[in-house]
């Protein structure tokens, strides 16, 4: 006899299931907002200024807080019009110009 995953909690149309996850959300639910909302709240926002350019890569330093490290960071990840000195905003997983 097979296995069956039982529903471990069931509240306003979801349903978590260990093997799955979360399913069964309502799009316009107050549980769906709630999930959204705390999602949302996870992404950051990060200030970045471009340091150098070598190649196929740029050092970014951070200018939000207080670091003196650099992130190596591939251009291709960055708007194509980026020169020294430039201000990017990362944000959503992606860089952009300020």
């Amino acid at each position: 006899m097979p296995f069956i995953f039982f529903p471990a909690v069931v509240s306003e149309g979801i349903a978590f299931f260990p093997d799955r996850g979360i399913i069964g959300m309502k799009p316009g639910g107050k549980a769906a907002q709630k999930l959204f909302r705390r999602r949302v709240k996870k992404m950051n926002r990060f200030e970045y200024v471009v340091v150098s350019i070598d190649g196929d890569y740029a050092n970014l330093k951070r200018t939000d807080t207080e670091s003196d490290e650099l992130k190596l960071v591939a251009r291709a990840l960055l708007p194509p019009e980026i020169t020294e000195g430039t201000r990017l905003l990362y944000e959503w997983m992606s860089y952009s110009i300020l």
